[in-house]
């Protein structure tokens, strides 16, 4: 009897350390600026209370007068809280969020363990003509 206790106390444990609390929350909007008239850099704070082991982030930028128009990034683990967004369009305002994940127990709803922050203030990338004067070829280079 003992044993089936400790069996079922450590799978308890470990289902709370794999998944199962819920979502992060007190997750900040992150902060940006313009480092290209294509690419902004975007940095944040992990959520204050993760809930869990929390997944990779992911940062999604948008227009906010085309907001159907948006571009979704991934950082590459759970612990980068800085990325670069590019492709974008030269002097625009972007808005953007961070989504922060745990993972769920099996058979739940993932959404039920996501958080998404509010969005950041605008971040307007620089403007086109900084392609134009930084070109190698307009400076005579090759």
């Amino acid at each position: 009897m003992v044993r089936l206790y400790l069996v079922l106390l450590a799978a308890s444990l470990l289902t709370a350390e794999i998944g199962g609390a819920d979502a992060p929350w007190e997750l900040e909007p992150p902060r940006g600026k313009a480092i290209s008239p294509t690419q902004i850099e975007l940095h944040w704070n992990e959520p204050t209370y993760p809930n869990g082991i929390l997944k990779p982030y992911n940062v999604t930028c948008y227009v906010e007068k085309r907001g159907n128009t948006s571009i979704r990034v991934s950082t590459k683990d759970n612990t980068t809280t800085t990325i670069t967004v590019s492709s974008l369009q030269p002097d625009t305002a972007y808005r953007c969020y961070v989504e922060a994940a745990t993972y769920p127990p099996q058979g739940q709803d993932p959404q039920r363990y996501t958080t998404r922050s509010e969005p950041s203030s605008p971040i307007w990338t620089k403007p086109a003509t900084e392609l134009i004067y930084n070109s190698p070829n307009i400076l005579g280079k090759t």
